[in-house]
């Protein structure tokens, strides 16, 4: 590891490896009065859980008689959800606090001097991280310094460049005369637009870690500010989306259950699937994905678009093409795909016109031409186990009814889980 700047505001660490630092800032005045601040710093290893990132508030500035204050932490996780949050007092004199299991914080009874309360958030796979907040108490009579809000930390994710951060700032007994937005830190070649004022437009992101710091200065001369992260992460591949295999209906079995799949890339999850309808004769979509159906179809051909998104906002489509037509070659109105997920929908492969094929024995085979499953009497029961007792992978399949007359009744699915 190597450090610059270790004299200065400004700490750039290079260098790191897997692990968790801790780095002070110490500051020492005139009268060589001094004061610290830590920071952690957790570099994980690829494909782990990241950490939250937390912001706990700016800090607050009240003016004696008000002993009570307010605060409000943002927390978000790239890789999941945030589970709890909880806020405990690191310095100060005792203070009565209100729910500490929240992102508010109610604190009362505070005297003149400062309080530090830590706001620390857990995120589902418990990981967790915190950020501080200062409660300064001053005497009657004080200047306030301006009240600013950088606003939350962002994640984004490349492509996108750009984003808006929303900052505020007020004056509690006065008015704000100057705003002023810096980057503290990140990569050069950012692009900042709105410097002066709460709103700042960025552009010309790349893939990395920004602090933004916005300093509001009142008609006293105080001044007071707040920072908020941005973090751009390199473009990732959207879901791996599967709408299921072209199918073709005869008449008269015009019924089908749209059963796709999506995968997403490693380190997302998926946060929400969507059937639409995007060519062919008007239809219906039944239900909500996984359980989705067409019903009374009309000849023609149909198009269903099944577009996947993960919780980074990264999408993906796939389309199943449906051709319904009139024919014969499936009287017995044979299940085209079936979906044995234990979800009490589909679960079995079935046929319609069971009364065609009564006493005729029934073989299934896979598209390798292994036989996976026989009965000499079927019931539209069959639910994907092998009659070995393994589960059926999921790919197309073959039946055969063969009856006493000599005549069969064949044809193909697929078995989507």
């Amino acid at each position: 590891m190597s450090l610059a700047g270790a004299a200065t505001s400004k700490l750039k660490a290079s260098s790191l490896v897997a692990g968790t630092y801790t780095f002070a800032l110490t500051v020492t005045d005139n009268d060589a009065a001094t004061n610290s601040d830590e920071m952690h710093v957790t570099v994980m290893p690829a494909g782990v859980n990241q950490n939250p990132i937390v912001n706990a508030g700016a800090d607050i500035f009240i003016r004696l008689p008000e002993t009570t204050a307010s605060a409000t932490a943002t927390a978000t996780d790239v890789d999941g959800t945030i589970a709890t949050y909880t806020w405990t007092q690191v310095s100060g004199a005792a203070a009565t606090t209100g729910p500490t299991s929240g992102p508010d914080l109610s604190i009362s009874d505070l005297a003149l001097g400062s309080y530090v309360f830590r706001m620390e958030a857990t995120d589902n796979q418990g990981s967790s991280a915190s950020d501080e907040v200062m409660v300064t108490v001053l005497a009657e009579g004080s200047n306030l310094p301006p009240v600013v809000l950088a606003g939350s930390a962002q994640i984004i994710s490349l492509p996108t460049t750009s984003t808006v951060l929303l900052g505020s700032a007020s004056d509690d007994d006065g008015s704000i005369t100057n705003l002023a937005w810096t980057k503290e830190s990140g990569p050069d070649g950012v692009t900042m637009d709105g410097i002066n004022t709460t709103t700042l437009n960025l552009s010309n992101l790349v893939a990395g870690s920004y602090k933004f710091r916005l300093t509001a200065t009142d008609n006293e001369s105080a001044e007071a500010f707040s920072e908020t992260n941005v973090e751009v992460q390199a473009g990732h591949t959207g879901p791996v989306v599967f709408a299921g295999a072209d199918t073709t209906l005869l008449l008269p079995n015009n019924f089908m259950t749209l059963g796709g799949t999506a995968t997403a890339t490693e380190g997302f999850i998926i946060a929400d699937y969507h059937w639409e309808q995007t060519d062919g004769p008007p239809t219906e979509l039944v239900g909500e994905y996984p359980q989705v159906s067409l019903t009374d179809m009309l000849t023609g051909v149909y198009t269903f678009t099944l577009t996947a998104t993960d919780n980074f906002g990264s999408s993906s489509s796939d389309d199943i093409i449906v051709t319904v037509a009139e024919g014969k070659s499936n009287p017995i109105g044979a299940s085209i795909a079936f979906t044995p997920n234990g979800d009490l929908v589909n679960d079995t492969w079935t046929i319609k016109n069971t009364n065609m094929v009564d006493g005729c024995p029934l073989a299934i085979f896979n598209n390798l031409g292994r036989k996976v499953y026989e009965s000499d009497q079927y019931a539209n029961d069959w639910d994907g186990n092998a009659t070995t007792g393994q589960k059926a992978l999921d790919g197309d399949y073959y039946f055969v009814f063969r009856c006493a007359d000599k005549k069969t009744y064949s044809g193909a699915f697929r078995l989507i889980r």
